[in-house]
Order: C-alpha cells, then structure tokens, then sequence
C-alpha cells in the first residue's frame, strides 16, 4: 500500500485570535508519505509501515504552531494474529514503532491480547462467551491535550504508559439480542495511579457495566 498526501496545514495554525493568543502564518504545503507491504496468510497478517513527514506543522510545548525543523519519519511493525480453537480463541493485535524526531512521540511497543472462550447452551437456542481484554503500551511523551483550542501539543515532561488494563466479560447471545455484564480497568490502583493516557487526564476508575444490545433489521 503506498499513499501520498500533499494539503495545507488546519486553518487554526494560520490565523487565531482570541483575546489570549495571535497569529498569522504563511505555512508551506505538508507532505505526508506512508508505504506499508505487508504479508496475509488466512486472518494472520504481518506487515511494516514507513510514514515519511515533511514541512510538517504541529503545535509545540509554547501552545504556538511550529514546522518542523527536519523530515520526521516513523518505522512501524504490526502483527496481527488470531487463535482459534474449538471454542477457545486468542486475538493478538500489536505494534513495535520508532520515530527519529521527538516531536512526533509514539510508544515503542502498543499491544492488546483477546482472550475468550464460546459455548453453545439451552440447546443451541444462545451462545455464551466469557473472556478478558488486555491492553499495554510503554511509556513515553504522549500529547497533552489544549481545551481552550481543542488541540494537542507536544510536551517533553510528563510520560504516560507502561501500565496494564484489563477487563472481564461474560456475554450471551439471543439470536440478535445480546446481554454482557463487564468489569472494566480491574487493575485500577493495584499497579498503582498512574493510568493516564494523556497528561492530565486519567482513565475511569474500575467499574462494573450491564447492558442489553438488540438489533433491529426493518
């Protein structure tokens, strides 16, 4: 897959002003270039990405817009592999990433595992499925975020991550009806209280969920 862009900065880099902060930029046009081959054998897919960033703009640790001083370019590694087995199944989805420029930060290592187990009960009448959800990244400068211009910026102090979220779930299934019952982020606090995934702004608390989905088809 090969994919070029060529397009203009968001207009909120080229001109503000709100009573706080002003500007007025002439920006050149950014050049965003990704090419990934890739590998499918079934549902397993392997592949590597190179996103390639140039006269790119993005707003710095200042809260002001900023072009980027050199090319910024990001290696990625993806693998995604689902297990199946009878009624047991595994899904592993994960990314091994590098960036040679600070100001586009990304984890080294995002991953999530999928694990559950599917049964047939009152005769084959539903399905019952129970598994967990696992999800981990290394830490690293992720975005903070700006509310008073909706925008991230790029910061250098604090880092999110390396923390392990977890979720229990047990799930039924009624023709198009669906009941689940899900304990979210069971690990909350036991690692400690650093789940943040931007600065600033932790992830909810454990919690327990129930809920009925059902599909209506006219």
């Amino acid at each position: 897959n090969f994919d070029f862009y060529r397009l203009s900065p968001d207009f909120i880099f080229t001109a503000l002003s709100n009573g706080i902060q002003y500007w007025n930029n002439a920006w050149p046009k950014q050049t965003i270039i990704s090419l990934t081959p890739y590998y499918q054998y079934k549902d397993y897919r392997v592949e590597f990405s190179y996103f390639m960033l140039h006269t790119y703009v993005y707003m710095n640790e200042e809260l002001t817009p900023t072009l980027l001083d050199s090319y910024a370019n990001i290696l990625q590694l993806h693998l995604y592999a689902p297990f199946r087995y009878k009624g047991f199944g595994v899904t592993f989805n994960g990314y091994l990433q590098y960036s040679t420029h600070q100001a586009i930060a990304v984890p080294v290592f995002a991953g999530k595992l999928d694990f559950f187990y599917r049964m047939n009960i009152f005769k084959n009448k539903a399905k019952l499925q129970v598994g967990f959800n696992a999800a981990y990244n290394t830490s690293y400068y992720a975005d903070a975020y700006y509310p008073l211009l909706h925008q991230f910026y790029h910061q250098h102090e604090i880092k999110t991550g390396n923390y392990c979220y977890l979720d229990l779930y047990i799930a039924i299934q009624v023709q198009r009806i669906n009941i689940f019952l899900k304990g979210s982020h069971l690990l909350s606090g036991l690692m400690g209280y650093k789940y943040f995934t931007t600065p600033d702004y932790p992830m909810q608390d454990r919690r327990c969920s129930i809920g009925i989905s059902w599909r209506f088809h006219d």
